[in-house]
């Protein structure tokens, strides 16, 4: 008697030739940038003011986003203003420095703030907030050689779930799931 051969249903698997790898590491490399230029996205034009002072000539109003200051990293908009006729003030250089809540006293150097492209009277700057408590704006604006010093005084809150990344990152699973999808289908061939 001849002994019985098991058969099985072994398929190779294929092998991804180097021309697709091509597509693979754009795809991947350009989910990299979108995920890194969503978390410093900046806000400008969808801040919200959330402390105004006028200071010598100017009406300073500060923004940020998100609306409520927490712990972390927040973006700030500083939109000033002529107090005499509320025209834009916009030939200005800015400076501020942030100093952290008691007993740490952190100190966030000084950073010159960024005019805005879209708007002739706002500039913008970012900063980690990594204390909850009260924090200090002290800022400094020249123009045509006068100086004029301000101070805001900022409630920073302990930070929240951050809605907008799982937010992104649920946006981005239907292109994983059709680049997948497509790897599948060229295996089956």
């Amino acid at each position: 008697m001849k002994p019985a051969v098991i058969t099985t249903n072994h398929r190779p698997i294929p092998k991804l030739p180097i021309r697709y790898l091509r597509p693979v590491l754009i795809i991947v490399s350009v989910l990299a940038v979108f995920f890194y230029i969503a978390s410093y996205a900046q806000a400008n034009g969808k801040t919200a003011t959330i402390l105004e002072i006028t200071e010598g000539d100017y009406r300073i109003e500060l923004r940020s986003y998100p609306t409520e200051i927490r712990k972390g990293n927040m973006h700030f908009s500083m939109v000033f203003n002529y107090i005499k006729d509320e025209s834009p003030a916009e030939n200005l250089s800015v400076d501020v420095i942030l100093i952290g809540p008691s007993p740490e006293n952190i100190f966030i150097g000084q950073k010159k703030l960024v005019k805005d492209p879209l708007y002739s009277n706002w500039y913008d700057f970012s900063a980690n907030l990594n204390q909850e408590g009260t924090w200090y704006l002290e800022g400094q604006i020249i123009e045509n050689e006068e100086i004029t010093n301000f101070l805001m005084p900022l409630e920073v809150y302990p930070e929240n779930f951050n809605w907008g990344i799982v937010l992104v990152f649920s946006s981005s699973l239907p292109v994983l799931i059709s680049i997948s999808w497509y790897f599948r289908k060229l295996k089956r061939k």
